[in-house]
């Protein structure tokens, strides 16, 4: 024994913490691949490997893998007719509330890296009044100054969707359970000289988040260029703040919004509006034999979307190590 104290072991979820929906990662596995994780850095310990180093002592984390944690409705704020950015606030339970159940605002950390996704489990009533659950993946983003303890996500609610119907109902104030983080790409400064992002719709999270980080490190000298598509001008999610990420030398972002009619558009300055469908041929421009050995493609939107975007991305004799589907 090297005599150094060992890190606490990761909380054993119960069977009924699994919600049974064919969540990915089931919470049982995630204990699984940290509790790996956890006895091979108590070996590295014991060994007294110089691989493994204490970091800094942090904040006392609000949300884990392995089992769910308390947040409130902070805020709901409407962006289009049929997306909202939901702020959600870490809380615990207060002991010995005198008028039922009281809950207070944790600032602690929310250790996430740009485009790793946090779960919701939602709840319905079902046949005979019990309660069943299911979840849905969520990937916070950076708004701004976001208050410890906060995160905020964008969330597009679909009229006969599941998560949906319990999203509409919540009110600032209400609680919910979320967990994480989870995935993510596994991006470290200056690994490609390009990125090229390509989403659709709420698809634009984990790529915003991503470029936001990159293009605020001043060390990071990675270029960007984002295609995003939009059904029309007034559905453009994140506008101002992808416009703002403009003014870094290394960003740059076509807009695709193919139900919009050029002569009504009213784009922001400096910012490039395509009334035309992306395609193949867009692609191809982008992934020309010039760049194509350094540009790492990364792709987020539909199942379709995904589908159609890489077929396109392999149709430019892409390797399958530079393409990323989220």
């Amino acid at each position: 024994m090297s005599g150094k104290e060992l890190p606490e072991a990761p909380e054993k979820p119960l069977p009924s913490d699994c919600c049974e929906s064919g969540c990915t990662p089931c919470i049982l596995d995630v204990y699984e691949d940290l509790l790996k994780e956890w006895k091979e850095k108590c070996k590295l310990i014991e060994s007294g490997s110089s691989e493994f180093e204490e970091g800094n002592a942090s904040q006392t984390p609000v949300m884990f893998q392995t089992k769910y944690s308390t947040f409130t409705v902070a805020s709901l704020t409407t962006l289009t007719s049929d997306t909202i950015l939901y702020r959600f606030q870490a809380v615990e339970m207060v002991p010995g509330a005198e008028d039922g159940i009281d809950y207070r605002n944790l600032k602690g950390n929310l250790d996430f890296k740009p485009s790793q996704y946090f779960i919701l489990q939602g709840t319905e009533t079902a046949v005979g009044n019990s309660t069943q659950s299911f979840s849905r993946a969520y990937t916070p983003i950076p708004m701004g100054s976001i208050p410890l303890g906060c995160f905020d996500v964008i969330i597009k609610l679909y009229r006969d969707g599941k998560m949906s119907k319990y999203l509409q109902n919540l009110k600032v104030g209400d609680v919910t359970l979320w967990r994480g983080p989870y995935g993510g790409f596994n991006y470290k400064p200056n690994s490609y000289k390009r990125i090229l992002m390509i989403c659709a719709g709420t698809g634009i999270a984990p790529l915003y988040s991503l470029s936001y980080s990159i293009v605020n490190d001043q060390d990071d000298e990675t270029i960007i260029k984002l295609l995003f598509c939009c059904r029309d001008e007034e559905s453009i999610i994140l506008r101002r703040e992808i416009h703002s990420l403009r003014s870094f030398w290394n960003f740059s972002a076509d807009i695709y919004v193919p139900h919009s009619n050029e002569l009504n558009c009213k784009p922001l300055y400096g910012e490039t509006l395509k009334t035309a469908r992306l395609g193949q041929h867009t692609v191809a421009s982008e992934l020309n034999a010039r760049n194509i050995f350094n540009t790492m493609v990364l792709i987020c939107g539909s199942s379709q979307f995904c589908k159609d975007i890489e077929l396109y991305v392999r149709q430019c004799n892409v390797d399958s190590e530079h393409i990323h589907i989220f």
